[in-house]
């Protein structure tokens, strides 16, 4: 993948083949060209320009191609779809899924599946701004940590919806959460599904440094088995807000 990375240019389409696996790689790929379109699909022998169909993880299978590394995002307009992460336990740096360093726009992440994950799914780890977000769609099966699947920071005119959170916790696993909003204006965080975790399943707080938390809605996600380490229920309001809509 990282070759087909490096060597792609703006706007190009990249198709993962079904069942590739990526073994012993122990280096991120690193997208920073504008508008790259990953997409994996269970075809193989997949020609240059030839129309696929891309991976559906809900019903596809076995056959879904495997990422064993972090794809880390460092342009606009890019959209990984169709893949299941199963980071490699050897991996030095942390096991993140897609990793969010400096302000972007414009980022697509949806229809992939992360499987025991040791570290946070999706991660904007800045405090700059990230707008026009979509993660949506995903499976998570497993959270091996202290903290949430998807640690959003400074997020503008974003969604997280349809997404599929099973920590899989029992009382020997980490405290794990669903999705946390560190600051953000006009995010609508709809219809997903988080279950098993340790803490809370969703929470809103003020703690970005760019943004603060305003017009953010909360809205007809199914949260279950959370909060059993902590008293903090399955959605969570934390800090000075501004308007948050939480409705059923």
């Amino acid at each position: 993948l990282e070759d087909a990375v490096d060597s792609a240019g703006d706007g190009d389409v990249i198709v993962v083949e079904g069942g590739t696996e990526q073994d012993g790689v122990n280096s991120p790929s690193s997208v920073d060209t504008t508008g790259i379109e990953i997409y994996g699909t269970t075809e193989t022998d997949v020609s240059e320009g030839e129309e696929v169909s891309v991976a559906n993880v809900a019903e596809d299978g076995d056959n879904i191609p495997e990422i064993t590394q972090p794809i880390v995002v460092e342009a606009d307009d890019v959209h990984i779809e169709g893949l299941s992460f199963d980071i490699d336990e050897g991996y030095s740096d942390p096991q993140i899924g897609v990793v969010i360093p400096d302000e972007l726009e414009g980022l697509t992440v949806q229809n992939n599946e992360f499987i025991d994950m040791e570290n946070q799914v999706i991660d904007t780890r800045s405090s700059n701004e990230h707008e026009d977000l979509t993660i949506s769609s995903n499976i998570v099966e497993g959270i091996d940590q202290t903290g949430p699947a998807f640690d959003l920071y400074n997020l503008r005119d974003s969604v997280i919806e349809h997404n599929e959170i099973d920590g899989e916790y029992d009382s020997n696993s980490a405290r794990s959460r669903g999705i946390q909003v560190h600051g953000g204006e006009n995010v609508d965080v709809e219809n997903n599904i988080v279950e098993n975790v340790g803490d809370q399943g969703i929470q809103v707080s003020n703690a970005g440094d760019e943004i603060d938390a305003n017009d953010i809605t909360v809205t007809q996600n199914t949260i279950e088995n959370a909060g059993d380490e902590s008293d903090r229920g399955a959605i969570r309001l934390r800090d000075d807000l501004g308007t948050v809509t939480v409705t059923q």
